[in-house]
């Protein structure tokens, strides 16, 4: 139930102003709270020549207090503070309960809790099945306080103004107006003004501390302050001291409001002896003077509430004293809801016929807000009076004012993105209304609304064709003709009727028939009720139906009260008591729920405009920032024409091209060579180049002899070779092909590995060739993006590969790039808006590159870039990256480069060899095949041992040296070895004595010689092997050279010479099965588990059956996968 749940934050003042021994009023008394007699007008309220409120920083010390409403005059027990204001009903605000809402919508519900009343304290509770009374004015803005609340708020008087059946306005504004909030009790010039703490939380700034809190300060601070003696033994600074930090830490801290009781704790004892004289409320507020009001603060009752001058317009605002031009009409801090916010979504159990009401709320017509933003600005001031004058008519504008003093620390400025209001609960931004020419006081200020409004208002106005009212008269009109009441619930189709009772009445049942009587009672606080009460018309007043009527002139009745605050969701209403003798004059009218004006289908609906020249650019929602046009645009990937290609569809063209990738000069200045597609690859995933096997390397003591292939290796894990080696041996994996050969660029990466395969082809216990070869084959990179025939292709090392080395200092990281890009952009965004000459767009990007940006990565990126004509290079490019890489020709490519893919890889047709590689396309004798990149290692042969300082590790099942010694390329008498860094590494051997054992028929059909085109090569080859040693990289190239025509699909075989035949020879010869490592099952039997066997197991891992278990293997799971992800995962990933 809304009115009972605190999380609706109703702010019902009813039991928080007056003692409850106030009981009742005499009948005259009552008349006078009521029917409107006697009751402060706007006309009544007498302003001072000077301003008599102001808008000021709080006094609150507390930076989320924000702005504070202070008086500028004295003011008496009852007086009116400022000017009356209108109060505008948001209807059924959230319908769902707050727990239940949305982020969005738990903002919006806890904006408007605090800054609206409960309607029950106001009056309009009886709109909708949930209403709050948004009021700006006084008890909008101020601040609340446990024990300094200083006013109290009154009720609303309505007054329709236009008749619906032929005004076109009506339902365009709100009915209910006056409001007013009056003093208290006195108040001197320069004090704050608080409301009292509702009995819900409110989201923004209210005092923390309970009335019971300050009163046990008081009193500390008065027994301490009177432990002084008259000569001035006793207490005093030191001692004070010493008191409050025992005070402090034995009993304070054990209370469960010691926070609270913290913050007003005196520090020292000078600040005792204040709070024992003002009291720990007062003491904790800075001293606001009227002198520094008049200098900080800004005047808040310069605007008056009247009848408007401009037809069909409502309620006006006209001023309240003479302005001078350029003058601050009114401050105007500004609620913030997104427009979702104002769609009125009609509850459960409305009555039939809501839903064809106003789908807006009336508060749309009061806010500020622009065509292109989802945000909504609502005046918490008296501004909300103020029409349309239009263009030529108006006598004040909008000017942005200050933003809210202190919020959260940080004043929220114009420059900033709206996102960051967006969960704040009070007021961020503010408006000054500025005259714009000389005002005189009893005239209507008026602001233009723009074009767009006044273009739906003139709209409305030429569609409206006339309403029906059924009948329908306004509640003040029923009571102003209707003399006698009928009888029952239903008496009046639009109309319900309200009785009053005596005030602090309550919805306690009373099963009793009583006769009415007023209660007389002269005593000071019932004056003090009529003085603060006798303008508000709702508090006291119940849902009532006339049951009888009791004489003969109608003015006494039976009357059945009803429950003001339903316990249920269906808003029914239980009987509280049945009174006899009710008079007439106490019983009114009030509108049916959805029935008024304000409810009207054809009520207008249109936000007030903000000026192109004031809202920011960058708030707009079709505004782009320079990180969004960068991700949006530049960053965005092509989308290719034929991104649905097959893999079987790309192998085809690649046959049918001369060649389809090159290693040649790339494109990043000093990177040596890179590899370059000469084909489209139109979508992600698509495999570059053939597929290779990788090799886990066990390394050496890397500290005294360090290799080239630390520039190359990989982390195991990145191809799932977690498990290779023993705990303590530091694993690394070699990845021929791309994972050597590409270059990293980190703001061009457009691939990235493949998944590779651990399978087995071979089974230890049966195949000789067996451990000579990796089981991680047909690995492969794969395209992250679709890239162009003529694009390098850029693979990632992981930008720890370039932070690690000193001498790679100023080359850019994608976060380099990226913030170049959005410079670029921000820049280009400019001078599309403001127009600005290049000269001086050129001046502002050196000042920003020059004395703002500290980076070296990010100078290095900008360090190409000086002109305007620069930039939109950039942009036409697709960012600061781009620019750094040319996309290549076909025909350059031919000149400059070396086909890398001619080889493809599948099983060989060489028994116990594994892969191999063949021809995709036709080779003519004497054809360079592939060129094959070496790289050289430093410590001979014995570099490929295994490290010997393993205590754990079996010399008779281990091998004595690492797999990928069999691809080395070497020379019998050298101890240089080179390791081939493409698909050299896959081709196999054929003799040309035919006397290799298994494979006596398959002879040599290609050649190794040294490139006779590549520089570096030939440099070397006149140079001692240490030459070449002290090098970093790959520096030689060996040409595979075709010593006869291939036919596409032969596989490529080399002679490897007689050493290693006649090693292979003996190794066949002396070949027998290793022992079962896997233990004894349960049967006694050996388990002969090998890797083959294990794939294998993998293919059926969730079928038992098929499990053999052994001491040669265990399972691993992959971190994070869940049971439901089984299915979809793919197989190898366990």
């Amino acid at each position: 139930d809304r009115n009972n749940d605190p999380k609706y934050k109703v702010y019902d003042t009813m039991y928080s102003f007056l003692p409850m021994a106030v009981v009742g009023v005499s009948a005259a008394a009552a008349d006078t709270l009521n029917s409107g007699s006697g009751a402060t007008t706007t006309g009544d309220v007498t302003l001072p020549l000077s301003c008599s409120l102001y808008l000021a920083p709080s006094s609150v010390q507390d930076p989320d207090a924000g702005w504070g409403v202070f008086a500028g005059v004295d003011y008496d027990t009852g007086d009116v503070l400022g000017q009356p204001t209108i109060g505008v009903p948001v209807v059924d605000p959230v319908i769902i309960t707050y727990d239940e809402g949305t982020e969005k919508e738990r903002d919006a519900f806890d904006m408007i809790g605090a800054y609206a009343y409960g309607a029950v304290a106001t009056g309009g509770d009886a709109e909708a099945m949930r209403v709050d009374m948004y009021a700006p004015g006084v008890g909008t803005m101020a601040n609340f306080h446990s024990t300094l609340f200083n006013f109290v708020p009154g009720g609303v008087t309505i007054s329709p103004l236009l008749d619906r059946s032929s005004d076109h306005g009506a339902g365009g504004f709100t009915t209910y107006h006056d409001l007013a909030c009056r003093a208290k009790r006195k108040i001197r010039a320069g004090e704050e003004l608080f409301g009292a703490v509702p009995l819900g939380a409110v989201p923004r700034h209210i005092d923390a501390s309970s009335k019971g809190a300050y009163q046990k300060v008081d009193a500390l601070a008065t027994a301490l302050v009177g432990m002084q003696n008259d000569d001035g033994s006793g207490m005093n600074e030191n001692t004070f001291v010493n008191v409050m930090a025992s005070f402090r830490s034995n009993i304070v801290s054990k209370r469960n409001d010691a926070a609270s009781l913290e913050k007003l704790l005196p520090h020292d004892f000078a600040e005792a002896v204040r709070i024992s004289e003002v009291g720990s409320a007062r003491a904790a507020l800075d001293d606001r003077r009227l002198e520094w009001l008049q200098k900080n603060g800004k005047c808040l009752d310069n605007i008056r509430e009247g009848i408007s001058t401009i037809p069909q317009a409502g309620r006006g605002a006209f001023a309240a004293r003479s302005l001078a031009a350029g003058a601050v009409i009114t401050p105007v801090p500004l609620m913030h809801l997104l427009r979702e916010f104002f769609d009125v979504t009609f509850p459960a159990g409305a009555p039939p016929g809501t839903a064809a009401g106003n789908k807006k709320q009336l508060l749309l017509n009061y806010c500020f807000g622009h065509s292109q933003s989802g945000w909504l600005f609502c005046p918490t001031t008296s501004a909300v009076l103020i029409n349309h004058g239009g263009e030529g008519g108006s006598n004040a504008e909008l000017r942005w004012g200050d933003g809210t003093p202190g919020s959260s620390g940080e004043e929220f400025d114009l420059t900033e993105f709206l996102e960051r209001i967006e969960h704040y609960n009070s007021t961020q931004l503010s408006f000054d209304v500025v005259a714009t020419q000389e005002i005189a006081e009893g005239e209507e200020i008026l602001l233009d609304y723009g074009g767009e409004w006044e273009a739906a208002w003139k709209k409305h106005a030429n569609d409206w064709n006339g309403g029906d009212n059924d009948g329908y008269e306004s509640g003040p009109a029923m009571d102003s003709r209707v003399d006698k009441l009928s009888i029952g619930a239903d008496a009046y189709p639009h109309h319900s009727l309200f009785c009053l009772r005596k005030p602090f009445s309550d919805d306690s049942i009373h099963d009793v028939v009583e006769k009415y009587s007023s209660i007389i009672d002269y005593s000071e606080k019932s004056q003090l009720l009529l003085k603060l009460y006798k303008d508000n018309k709702f508090r006291w007043w119940w849902p009532c139906v006339v049951k009888e009527v009791h004489n003969d002139n109608d003015t006494l009745y039976t009357v059945e009260i009803l429950e003001k605050f339903p316990k249920n969701l269906n808003n029914t209403r239980k009987l509280v008591t049945t009174m006899t003798h009710f008079p007439r004059h106490l019983i009114r009218f009030v509108d049916r729920p959805y029935t008024s004006d304000i409810h009207l289908a054809t009520g207008f609906r249109h936000p007030i405009a903000i000026p192109d020249r004031l809202f920011p650019v960058h708030w707009r929602d079709d505004y782009r920032t320079a990180q969004k046009i960068v991700t949006d645009t530049w960053q965005e990937p092509a989308v290719h024409s034929r991104a649905n290609i097959t893999d079987a569809e790309h192998e085809t063209e690649l046959r049918g091209v001369k060649c389809g990738l090159y290693i040649a000069p790339s494109t990043i200045e000093g990177a040596g060579n890179g590899v370059y597609t000469a084909v489209d690859l139109p979508r992600e995933g698509m495999a570059i180049g053939p597929k290779l096997p990788i090799n886990a390397v066990f390394n050496q003591d890397t500290e005294t002899l360090r290799q080239p292939w630390a520039n190359y290796e990989w982390r195991k894990q990145t191809f799932n070779a977690d498990f290779e080696g023993l705990m303590g041996m530091t694993t690394s994996v070699m990845s021929a092909g791309l994972g050597m050969m590409c270059n990293f660029h980190p703001g061009l990466v457009n691939a990235d590995n493949g998944k590779s395969i651990n399978q087995a082809i071979l089974d230890k216990y049966t195949d000789v060739g067996a451990g000579a070869f990796s089981d991680y084959h047909s690995n492969y990179f794969q395209t992250s993006e679709a890239v162009f025939a003529g694009d390098e292709i850029f693979i990632s090392y992981g930008e720890a590969w370039l932070e690690g080395r000193t001498y790679l200092s100023h080359v850019p990281l994608w976060n380099n790039y990226n913030t170049g890009d959005e410079l670029v952009a921000f820049l280009l965004a400019l001078a599309n808006d403001t127009g600005v000459e290049d000269a001086s767009l050129e001046s502002l990007y050196a000042l920003i590159k020059d004395d703002f940006i500290e980076d070296d990565r990010t100078s290095t990126v900008l360090s190409k870039i000086g002109t305007v004509s620069d930039m939109e290079a950039v942009a036409a490019a697709g960012g600061t990256a781009a620019t750094t890489s040319t996309r290549r020709s076909t025909e350059w490519l031919e000149e400059n480069g070396y086909c890398i893919d001619h080889i493809y890889v599948k099983n060989s047709t060489i028994p116990q060899a594994g892969k191999g590689g063949f021809v995709r396309r036709p080779i003519k004798r004497g054809d360079v095949i592939l060129p094959v990149q070496l790289l050289h290692v430093r410590g001979g042969r014995d570099v490929f041992r295994r490290r010997t300082d393993l205590s754990d590790v079996d010399r008779t099942v281990i091998d004595d040296k690492q797999v990928f010694y069999n691809y080395m390329y070497s020379h019998p008498d050298s101890s240089v070895l080179f390791m081939p860094a493409n698909a050299g590494i896959v081709l196999n051997h054929g003799s040309a004595r035919g006397t290799t054992a298994g494979a006596e028929d398959r002879r040599p059909n290609a050649a190794l010689r040294w490139s006779t085109t590549d520089r570096k090569t030939q440099y070397f080859l006149g140079k001692a092997p240490e030459d070449l040693l002290s090098e970093e990289y790959a520096s030689v190239v060996v040409d595979v050279v075709a010593t006869r025509d291939l036919a596409v699909d032969e596989e490529v075989l080399i002679d490897y010479g007689e050493e290693w035949e006649a090693a292979w020879n003996e190794h066949v010869r002396t070949w027998v099965p290793p022992p079962p490592t896997g233990g004894r099952g349960a049967d006694g039997i050996p388990r002969f588990v090998s890797s083959q066997a294990v794939y294998a197991m993998n293919q059926q891992k969730f079928d038992p059956w098929h499990w053999v278990w052994s001491d040669d293997h265990f399972t691993v799971c992959e971190e994070d996968v869940g049971e439901s992800k089984y299915d979809t995962m793919h197989l190898e990933d366990l």
